[in-house]
């Protein structure tokens, strides 16, 4: 009557003919065995062992729905969950100064008590300009409003061509925020932005420092020959 089918033989087992729950196939099994002692003894044993098979146990719904809430705060919490003290932020490469390879990276680590260090690299590719940029960092919560922002001092590196000058530099900031905003920090954005003086400015003194140097390195030179080839 359930499977549409004559139990004869080797039959399929009856959840898979028929939506009904797998105890059924033990209970109608037991029922139909060819053996008599292995059967019901009457038809009130077959009738409670059935019902159990077919009905669910009173604590499965409550057992269930349980489960799922956990699981559900299980998946928040692990996916909301502020990330664990120290956290660390990068900046990438911040052009300085467009139409110029001159750039700003920072890495920075931001404790539980507020306290934080940014490492800011400077780098020139460029051999005659320099440049000085300024670092800010805009602090932002979960859900993106900003928390504080901070403006560092002056960074960069000269652009001297004499062997031995520095092309890239690393400053070390240290600053705090209170312990209560750093717990909310999630996400820091970084921009970088030009020093005080003008580009004009700046590649004009860039200039005088180059000359300054070339005419320390010829006045070297001429000391060198001096000496090598005495009159």
């Amino acid at each position: 009557m359930l499977a549409g089918s004559r139990p004869v033989g080797a039959f399929s087992k009856l959840h898979t003919l028929c939506r009904c729950p797998v105890g059924v196939d033990h209970v109608l099994r037991k029922a139909l065995s060819t053996d008599p002692d292995d059967r019901y003894r009457d038809l009130r044993g077959f009738e409670r062992a059935f019902l159990r098979a077919v009905r669910r146990p009173p604590w499965i719904r409550p057992f269930f729905i349980s489960l799922s809430v956990g699981l559900l705060l299980l998946i928040l919490y692990l996916g909301f969950r502020p990330e664990p003290f120290p956290r660390e932020f990068q900046s990438g490469p911040l052009r300085v100064t467009e139409g110029r390879q001159q750039f700003v990276t920072v890495d920075l680590t931001l404790e539980q008590d507020g306290a934080f260090l940014a490492v800011v690299t400077s780098s020139n590719r460029e051999p005659f300009f320099g440049f000085t940029g300024t670092v800010r960092l805009i602090w932002r919560d979960r859900d993106g409003n900003v928390l504080e922002t901070l403006n560092s001092n002056p960074h960069g590196v000269n652009g001297r061509l004499v062997p031995g000058a520095p092309h890239e530099r690393v400053d070390y900031w240290r600053d705090r925020l209170t312990p209560e905003m750093a717990a909310k920090v999630e996400r820091v954005d970084f921009r970088a932005t030009p020093g005080g003086i003008s580009k004009e400015q700046r590649d004009g003194a860039n200039r005088a420092r180059v000359e300054k140097d070339m005419r320390k390195v010829k006045a070297g030179l001429r000391q060198l020959w001096d000496r090598l080839m005495p009159e």
